[in-house]
C-alpha cells in the first residue's frame, strides 16, 4: 500500500483527518497539506480535516479544539444516553487556572471547577458519529448538575437524578464519594430520601 492510499484509508474510517496523528505514523506536513489539497478536505480546525463525504461531528471538532475540556452537565447526560433530549448549547469544563478567552467565540457554556477536582470521574464516550471525547461519568454529571442547580431546571436535575437511582447501572458509593468531595452531601440528602421513598 502506497503512504498515499494508507492516508486515503485512514480518512475514509473516520470522515476527518487529524494532522497530529498521521505526523505520529511517519507523514511528513508536506505530503499531509498535499493530500487534504488534492482530496478536496476541508480545514476545520488547526490541523483538523473533514470529508465532504461523511457528516459532521461538531463535538468531535469542539474536543479537538480544546483537547483538555472535558464534556459536562447536560452535554455529559446525552453522551452518556441519558438525557431525555439533545442539549441546544453544548457545555464543558475546564480548570479554574485555564483561559477561557479563546472559548468566548464558540457557542458553547463554559463551566469552571478547581484545578484538584477537575479530572473527578473523568471518562470517555463516543459520539453519534462514532468518535471519541472526554466526558465525566454519570456520578460526577450527578454532582455537577447539583453544583450548578441555581442555573439548571429543577425537573431537568430531578428527573436526571431518578434515572440514576433506577439504574441498575448506578454506584451509590461512587456518588457519595464524589458527594463528599464536593461538598454537597447535604444538598443531596433529601434527594435521595425523596426518590428512594417515592
Amino acid at each position: 500500500m502506497t503512504r498515499n492510499q494508507d492516508l486515503s484509508q485512514l480518512e475514509i474510517h473516520t470522515g476527518y483527518f487529524v494532522a497530529s496523528e498521521m505526523e505520529k505514523r511517519g507523514f511528513s506536513r508536506t505530503a499531509i497539506s498535499q493530500f487534504a489539497k488534492e482530496n478536496n478536505l476541508q480545514r476545520v480546525a488547526r490541523g483538523l480535516y473533514h470529508s465532504d463525504d461523511s457528516g459532521e461531528d461538531p463535538l468531535f471538532e469542539l474536543q479537538h479544539r480544546y483537547p483538555k475540556a472535558i464534556f459536562s452537565h447536560e452535554t455529559a447526560l446525552f453522551l452518556l444516553d441519558e438525557a431525555e433530549r439533545v442539549p441546544s448549547t453544548p457545555t464543558i469544563t475546564i480548570p479554574q487556572s485555564a483561559s477561557a478567552t479563546r472559548l468566548s467565540e464558540s457557542d458553547v457554556i463554559v463551566r469552571k471547577v478547581k484545578d484538584d477536582r477537575f479530572e473527578i470521574g473523568l471518562s470517555h464516550a463516543t459520539t453519534m458519529f462514532g468518535h471519541s471525547v472526554r466526558t465525566y461519568d454519570w456520578e460526577r454529571t450527578i454532582c455537577d448538575l447539583f453544583r450548578s442547580r441555581s442555573t439548571v431546571e429543577s425537573q431537568d436535575l430531578l428527573s436526571a437524578f431518578r434515572n440514576y437511582m433506577r439504574s441498575s447501572k448506578r454506584d451509590l458509593t461512587k456518588l457519595t464519594e464524589y458527594a463528599a468531595q464536593f461538598r454537597l452531601t447535604n444538598v443531596m440528602r433529601p434527594y435521595l430520601e425523596a426518590v428512594m421513598t417515592s
